[in-house]
């Protein structure tokens, strides 16, 4: 079974669960922007169709039986981050700064500009980390994971997607071929094998893996 088909397993069964364990920050904190956030991760609809591995997500984080979650917001992070006290008894807290748009992948091509974080991308990947642990898994052994996630939400806004993690790339197999306006939603390597097979007369010109995103 893959990393990605075990993962969206974990999350889906963890959603069944009933009881709501997302609260409020204990801190002085805006709810009003978490609410929003929420709302749009809620509303996402994937051109590639998987809107739903968003959903279970939200769903895993807010009916988790096993801890209890919140999210802070703090003008002043200069990273987003999921804090996970020693004791499974403790609160977890999502830190999210909205307006954290620093670089996470620099230019590759003249004329494109950084990749950027976007604010509700970025709380999307510290929950799909909640998520993670809420199963029992560990999150930071999932990082590839939790950016295929947000990806999705990308695509959904019309977003550039992450290519990588730091110095790791995405395997292809995690990826969809999709730019803002373009979308075809194939996996970059069946994009190639597809280009291959056409008869030379029917090949386009321009790049193979259209849409494909390089670190």
């Amino acid at each position: 079974m893959s990393l990605r088909t075990l993962s969206a397993l974990v999350l889906l069964l963890a959603a069944g669960v009933s009881r709501a364990e997302l609260l409020p920050c204990r801190y002085a904190s805006d709810a009003r922007a978490v609410e929003a956030a929420l709302a749009r991760l809620r509303s996402a609809s994937d051109p590639c169709g998987e809107s739903a591995e968003v959903t279970a997500a939200l769903e895993a984080l807010a009916g988790c039986r096993a801890a209890r979650y919140e999210i802070c917001v703090s003008a002043s992070a200069d990273r987003n981050l999921f804090d996970r006290p020693s004791s499974r008894d403790g609160i977890r807290t999502i830190v999210w700064n909205p307006e954290l748009d620093s670089e996470l992948e620099p230019r590759c091509e003249s004329g494109i500009d950084p990749l950027r974080r976007e604010p509700t991308a970025s709380l999307l990947h510290e929950i799909v980390h909640a998520a993670h642990d809420c199963a029992g898994l560990d999150p930071g052994q999932l990082e590839l994971e939790a950016v295929r996630v947000e990806n999705i939400y990308r695509r959904a806004a019309g977003l550039r997607q992450r290519g990588a993690y730091g110095s790791e790339p995405l395997p292809e197999a995690m990826m969809r071929s999709c730019e803002p306006g373009t979308c075809t939603c194939r996996v970059p390597a069946a994009t190639v094998a597809a280009e291959v097979a056409r008869p030379s007369s029917e090949v386009r010109p321009g790049p193979v893996a259209d849409g494909a995103t390089t670190p």
